[in-house]
């Protein structure tokens, strides 16, 4: 009967464990172990591969685009695997700026990688009234949010981050406190997008605007 083993650490030192009832059964692999040639390696992880082992004493690497190879052989199991790198991931940037009228606006541009299999989730966020609890003088009272994709195609639109997407938006834990405040929140995929803060009715103020990734812990 095959066993299976699944990723306890994703980290420089990996460590499968057997999840049948009857017996716990450890396979550790060190970067030590692999360096010294104990383990021999034909190819390192990088994102996106995804690797599998069928009982032949190896762990094959499988790319994203499909292309098998070998990661490690001369291995005393695991007869069943099969696990995907977990990736250190930037959670949030931000930046604070003065929202003036016509093109004077705040900006935040970022790019989105990944395998380009799976959309990133994310939350934007353009604050103004809250900042006034933190001691931000000026702080703008009604601010909008746009999101273009790489084309400078607007792809969403909010002024009032209850007025679309509540439910989404508090789900995350990430709502603003303020009313007045806007939020969006969108699954896209790779590529290059910029987030726009406006004042409503072209008031002008100190805002925040953010962007959080959803997609788990690092």
């Amino acid at each position: 009967m095959r066993s299976f083993y699944k990723l306890e650490r994703p980290v420089e030192t990996v460590q499968f464990r057997r999840t049948k009832k009857t017996a716990l059964h450890h396979l550790l692999v060190t970067v030590a172990g692999l360096a010294a040639g104990l383990v021999p390696i034909s190819a390192g992880a990088a994102p996106g591969d995804l690797y599998e082992a069928d009982g032949s004493n190896t762990i094959f690497k499988f790319a994203p685009n499909g292309t098998k190879s070998t990661f490690a052989s001369g291995l005393s199991g695991p007869l069943g695997l099969a696990f995907e790198p977990t990736l250190h991931q930037l959670r949030n940037i931000s930046t604070r700026g003065l929202v003036g009228t016509g093109d004077n606006v705040l900006i935040g541009g970022f790019i989105l990688g990944g395998n380009g299999m799976v959309n990133c989730a994310l939350l934007f966020r353009a604050l103004g009234p809250s900042l006034t609890a933190f001691g931000v003088p000026g702080a703008l009272q009604d601010p909008t949010l746009q999101l273009f994709n790489s084309s400078g195609v607007v792809i969403a639109f909010n002024d009032n981050w209850r007025d679309t997407q509540q439910s989404q938006i508090q789900a995350t834990g990430l709502a603003p406190t303020d009313d007045r405040e806007s939020a969006i929140y969108a699954t896209l995929p790779a590529g290059a997008y910029t987030a726009i803060v406006r004042g409503a009715n072209n008031t002008t103020g100190v805002a925040l605007v953010e962007v959080y990734n959803l997609n788990g812990s690092p």
